[in-house]
């Protein structure tokens, strides 16, 4: 399975048109991929928050989230992706009539996956939780996983790059969707039972 990330970054192209011609029983072995690659960003997040911590200002306070609370949201913060790969996963299934493909769910989740391969590996800054890097990281995160996006769908679905195009577009919008979705339930979720719970430290 994790033969395919240096590929994503070297060769996407020749990645994508091996895992086109994976078998069903192969697309579900690799459904580990997501399980275990999708923990990267909040175990960083947990350890960034609690051991590191965020410096609004240079020189300013430094300000720690307690244990108990980071892990609390880090737990919903894995739940949210799994739950987002699963959820682009289904609707690239769903779609694949409109635009001439067939395929099933688990192919439909595997191309949601290996597509959102950076934001995974890139998660991984919340380590040193800097405004400044993970904005930056996140950019480049995004824009890697549009494109492979745009280069997986007609591959693994085998259309033409036109009818891909459209599909992978109609796909980003639903991804859009999925993250202001995602913003307004971690809005309601603070509100319930997950609002951070931060201790301030004087570095002065």
């Amino acid at each position: 399975m994790f033969a395919y990330i240096w590929g994503f970054y070297t060769n996407p192209e020749s990645t994508w048109n091996k895992i086109a011609n994976l078998d069903e029983n192969a697309l579900k072995r690799c459904l580990p991929y997501v399980i275990l690659l999708a923990m990267l960003p909040p175990i960083a997040f947990v350890y960034g928050v609690t051991q590191t911590g965020w410096q609004i200002t240079r020189g300013g306070d430094l300000f720690l989230m307690t244990v108990d609370s980071a892990l609390q949201i880090g737990v919903l913060y894995y739940a949210a992706l799994v739950a987002a790969v699963v959820g682009v996963g289904y609707m690239i299934h769903w779609m694949s009539k409109t635009y001439g493909a067939t395929t099933i769910i688990s192919k439909g989740v595997m191309i949601a996956a290996f597509s959102a391969t950076p934001l995974f590996i890139l998660g991984v800054v919340a380590i040193y939780p800097v405004i400044w890097i993970a904005l930056l990281a996140a950019t480049f995160a995004a824009a890697h996983t549009v494109y492979l996006l745009y280069l997986g769908i007609p591959r693994v679905l085998r259309i033409d790059e036109d009818r891909g195009f459209m599909y992978a577009t109609a796909i980003v919008a639903v991804g859009l969707v999925a993250v202001v979705a995602t913003m307004g339930a971690t809005v309601i979720l603070w509100d319930m039972f997950a609002m951070p719970d931060f201790q301030r430290l004087s570095i002065r």
